[in-house]
C-alpha cells in the first residue's frame, strides 16, 4: 500500500459529491430518526441513489447509533435481510454493520453469519458514541473481533481518537502540555489499535489538510506500538478522566 500527501486543491475539497457515480462512503445517519415518519425505506433510498447516478456502492452498513442500538436483534435481522438482497442484486458489493457499543447485539449479528465486514469502536480510551465502555463491554468487543476474524470478515475500527479526545480536543484537556507532546497522541492512538493485526482499517475523522497529512505521515512510518506510546497515552488519559465531560459520561 502506498500513501502520499494530498495536493492542496484535493485536500481542501470535498472528494465525494451526491452525484458521484463511484461514491464509496456516505453517512446517512442524520436522517435515520425521520425515516419511519417520512415513509423512507431501504429500497426507496436505493432508488434515490440510482436516480442520482450513484451506481457503484462498495459497502452498505446497518448503522449503529442511531440504528442497531435502538433495535432488537430481530429487527436488526430484518434490516440485514434487506441489505443482503441488495448485495444479491449487485447494487452493493458488500454488507456490514457498525456498533459503538452494545456488542452483545453485534455478537449476535456476527454469529448469524452473512456479513462481509463490521465497524467497531476500538481505541485506547474506550468509548462509544456518547458513553464510556465498561470492562464487560470491552471484553464483548474483543470477542466480536475474534468471532469476526474467524468468519473471515473485514474489521474496521472507529473512535480510535475517542471522538477527538486524543486529537483536536487534547489541548483543552491538557493545556499545560506542549505542542510536540500533544502532536504525538494521535500517532500513539493509531499504533495502539494497529497493534492488533486483526484490524484491517481505521476510520478517523479529519477536518483539515493538516490532519490528513499528519495521519498519512504516521501510517507511512514505523507502526510498532512502543512503551513510549503506552506511557504517553496512560498519562494523558489519566488527565482526561479528571475532565468533567468524561466524568459525567454514562458507562455502558
Amino acid at each position: 500500500r502506498e500513501w502520499r500527501l494530498l495536493e492542496e486543491n484535493l485536500a481542501t475539497q470535498s472528494l465525494l459529491t451526491d452525484s458521484d457515480p463511484w461514491q464509496t462512503h456516505r453517512d446517512a445517519a442524520a436522517i435515520y430518526f425521520d425515516c419511519r415518519r417520512q415513509g423512507i425505506t431501504i429500497r426507496s433510498s436505493v432508488d434515490c441513489w440510482i436516480a442520482q447516478q450513484v451506481l457503484n456502492v462498495d459497502g452498505l452498513l446497518l448503522h449503529g447509533t442511531p440504528g442497531l442500538e435502538q433495535m432488537t436483534v430481530a429487527q436488526a435481522f430484518a434490516v440485514r435481510d434487506a441489505l443482503f438482497k441488495l448485495r444479491e442484486e449487485g447494487i452493493a458489493r458488500s454488507v456490514g454493520f457498525s456498533a459503538h457499543g452494545y456488542f452483545d447485539k453485534a455478537a449476535a449479528l456476527i454469529d448469524a453469519g452473512g456479513f462481509d465486514h463490521c465497524l467497531l469502536s476500538y481505541g485506547y480510551l474506550a468509548r462509544g458514541h456518547d458513553k464510556l465502555l465498561s470492562q464487560r463491554m470491552i471484553n464483548l468487543r474483543n470477542a466480536c473481533v475474534a468471532k469476526a476474524r474467524r468468519r473471515g470478515m473485514g474489521i474496521a475500527a472507529m473512535k480510535v481518537m475517542a471522538a477527538g479526545v486524543l486529537g483536536p480536543w487534547a489541548p483543552y484537556i491538557a493545556p499545560d502540555w506542549d505542542h510536540e507532546r500533544l502532536a504525538r497522541l494521535p500517532g500513539a492512538a493509531m499504533r495502539y489499535v494497529l497493534n492488533d493485526p486483526r484490524v484491517d482499517m481505521l476510520l478517523i475523522g479529519m477536518r483539515t489538510k493538516a490532519d490528513v497529512d499528519a495521519n498519512i505521515g504516521v501510517l507511512s512510518g514505523d507502526l510498532h506500538y512502543t512503551e513510549h506510546d503506552r506511557g504517553l497515552l496512560a498519562e494523558f488519559c489519566a488527565r482526561a478522566f479528571e475532565n468533567d465531560v468524561l466524568k459525567n459520561m454514562t458507562i455502558e
